[in-house]
C-alpha cells in the first residue's frame, strides 16, 4: 500500500509509472581513524617522498593537519630508504595498511594550498597485492586554473569495499620541470558505513 507524502512526493492514481525510493535511515559515511591515523596506519607502499621527516613525509598525508602535506621526490636529497628508490616522475604511489578491513564507500582529498595540481585514481585492496579501482580524481581539470581551490573533493565509490589497503596513485602533474614533475597532497581521508552489527 502507497499513501501520499506531503513532503516529498503523491500517489496520482491516473499515473501507469511509480518511482519508488528507498533509504536506510541513520546511515552516514563516517572518517575511518580520525584523529588517529598514524598511530593504526602503516606504510605499505611508496615509490616517492621527498624528506622522510616533516615536512614533507608521507606520513604528512594522514596527520589531519592541512598545513603539512606529502610531497613526491625532485631532488638528490629526496629519498625512501637506502635501499628503495625514488621516483621523480609520474605514477607515484602511496599505499595504507589500515590495520584491519573496512565497508569503504568514498576518499577525500584536501590539496596542498595554492600548489601543484594532480590527476590520478585510488585503489583499494583486501590482501595489500590484487587492486580494485575504485575513484578517480582530477584537480587539473576541477580546479579550472584556480590554485586556491583545496578542497576538500569527495569521490563516492561505485559500490562499498570491504578492505584493508587503500591506495593513492598520481598519474598526471600540472607542474612539470626539467628535474621532475612535482605532485603534493595535503590530506588523504577514507570514510566507511558501520553495520548495524559493529
Amino acid at each position: 500500500v502507497m499513501t501520499a507524502n506531503s513532503e516529498k512526493y503523491a500517489i496520482n492514481s491516473d499515473n501507469r509509472y511509480i518511482l519508488l525510493h528507498l533509504q536506510q535511515d541513520g546511515v552516514t559515511p563516517v572518517k575511518v581513524d580520525a584523529g588517529n591515523r598514524q598511530s593504526i596506519w602503516t606504510m605499505h607502499e611508496c615509490n616517492s617522498c621527498h624528506t622522510m621527516g616533516t615536512p614533507n613525509s608521507y606520513w604528512c598525508m594522514i596527520d589531519g593537519n592541512a598545513e603539512t602535506f606529502w610531497h613526491s621526490g625532485y631532488s638528490s636529497n629526496s629519498v625512501i630508504a637506502d635501499v628503495i628508490s625514488c621516483s621523480k616522475d609520474n605514477p607515484y604511489i602511496v599505499a595504507w595498511d589500515m590495520g584491519k578491513a573496512h565497508n569503504l564507500v568514498g576518499v577525500e582529498l584536501l590539496r596542498r594550498n595554492y600548489q601543484d595540481y594532480v590527476a590520478g585514481y585510488i585503489e583499494v585492496s583486501f590482501d595489500g597485492y590484487d587492486w580494485t579501482k575504485v575513484a578517480d580524481f582530477d584537480h587539473i581539470t576541477q580546479c579550472n586554473g584556480d590554485k586556491t581551490l583545496v578542497g576538500p573533493f569527495y569521490y563516492e565509490f561505485s559500490g562499498d569495499a570491504n578492505v584493508q589497503y587503500v591506495r593513492f596513485c598520481v598519474t598526471n602533474c600540472q607542474r612539470n620541470t626539467s628535474v621532475a614533475q612535482y605532485a603534493n597532497m595535503a590530506e588523504l581521508d577514507v570514510y566507511e558505513v558501520k553495520l548495524a552489527t559493529e
